[in-house]
């Protein structure tokens, strides 16, 4: 499920000893608010707008990657590390010819 999807989200006060539930609200939301500027903080450090960003981003993933089935990931996936593993191969020929030409020149 994305999440997207979960579009809404319900707040219960929880019932305190007297059985109002709302001598605790200050307190819970107090909390909530110390949460969500960690939150922010956290994606902030990512170079994520807060959570309207982060909803944003994966609603352009979605986009993106929704048509693409999981072998199809997979598979990309797969030609990317082959791709990676063989440039790094390549780097280190090259690194060896570098080697080899400043012995010859020496």
């Amino acid at each position: 499920m994305s999440l997207a999807a979960r579009g809404v989200v319900w707040w219960r006060v929880a019932s305190d000893a007297a059985g109002d539930g709302v001598s605790d609200a200050p307190a819970e939301i107090d909390a909530l608010l110390e949460w969500k500027a960690e939150l922010d903080r956290r994606l902030g450090d990512v170079a994520v707008a807060g959570v309207q960003g982060a909803l944003d981003l994966q609603r352009r993933l979605d986009t993106l990657l929704g048509g693409l089935s999981d072998d199809e990931l997979a598979r990309m996936d797969a030609q990317v590390l082959r791709l990676r593993a063989w440039l790094d191969e390549a780097a280190a020929h090259l690194e060896a010819l570098r080697r080899l030409k400043a012995l010859y020149r020496s």
